[in-house]
């Protein structure tokens, strides 16, 4: 199970197609309530339930893996869907991680919920199950110090780091507010409604630069908004075929109970 997770890392990170996705939902959810999206709402994590299956994701299946360097983890697939979820938590580092995922052809909203995120859409996909695979590695309350997001590849949070960095290759990113990074309101999300606030985070690792031809000619996925047009992509951020992006990069955030 290990060698087949690994092998969707390197091209079709979660990062890559479910964050851009879930930052519009995000954005409409911050128009449709009128209020703070990183707000927590009561009772919504304590009402998911690990055990039910909601309606549209009965064929989901829950697979143990014992991953040696993130610890204990979940890997969440669908029979009926392209996409899984893959969750670790370590409990003598008390590190949860966002390992990695693929979201495929999955709908972006469980809706069959008791308690949803947006009224008339439930809660996004992503969170859901994140949450629920929290409940399903039995982490005790308040436990998590640190979380991990694993192999960062989203194109967009690239472009961000290489517009606020001037575009300069660099290997120590103290100065980088990647929290500040769009892409990462779903974790954000994700920590908040499991009862943590968010204290810091900062890039670790040894990541690679990348140039965006080489990104194309190595069919990165971009964000669904670009239609799989690099040319559109590079327009938004005003970049070239020879500017250099980081990526495969983990980000370390830390976070504090607040229940």
């Amino acid at each position: 199970m290990i060698s087949r997770l690994n092998s969707y890392r390197y091209f079709s990170s979660e990062s890559a197609y479910d964050l851009p996705v879930l930052q519009r939902n995000l954005t409409s959810i911050n128009a449709e309530t009128n209020s703070r999206i990183d707000g927590r709402i009561d009772g919504l994590y304590r009402e998911i339930r690990p055990a039910y299956k909601p309606e549209g994701f009965e064929s989901l299946i829950d697979r143990e893996v014992n991953d040696p360097q993130y610890g204990m983890g979940i890997n969440t697939g669908f029979k009926n869907y392209h996409g899984y979820f893959y969750r670790n938590f370590d409990p003598d580092e008390k590190i949860f991680t966002f390992n990695h995922g693929f979201s495929g052809n999955l709908p972006p909203w469980v809706r069959d919920v008791t308690i949803p995120l947006v009224q008339g859409k439930g809660i996004p996909t992503q969170v859901y199950f994140t949450l629920r695979q929290m409940k399903l590695l039995n982490i005790p309350e308040g436990d998590i110090q640190i979380v991990r997001m694993s192999q960062i590849q989203n194109l967009d949070t690239a472009a961000f780091i290489h517009n606020i960095t001037g575009g300069k290759i660099i290997y120590n990113f103290d100065s980088v507010d990647i929290l500040a990074a769009p892409s990462n309101e779903y974790m954000k999300t994700v920590m908040i409604q499991a009862g943590y606030e968010i204290i810091s985070g900062n890039i670790t690792g040894k990541g690679q630069y990348m140039s965006v031809r080489d990104l194309k000619n190595y069919d990165f996925p971009l964000n669904p908004k670009f239609k799989g047009s690099y040319e559109a992509f590079m327009e938004k951020y005003g970049l070239s075929w020879y500017d250099m992006l980081y990526l495969n990069y983990n980000i370390i955030v830390r976070v504090r109970y607040t229940q």
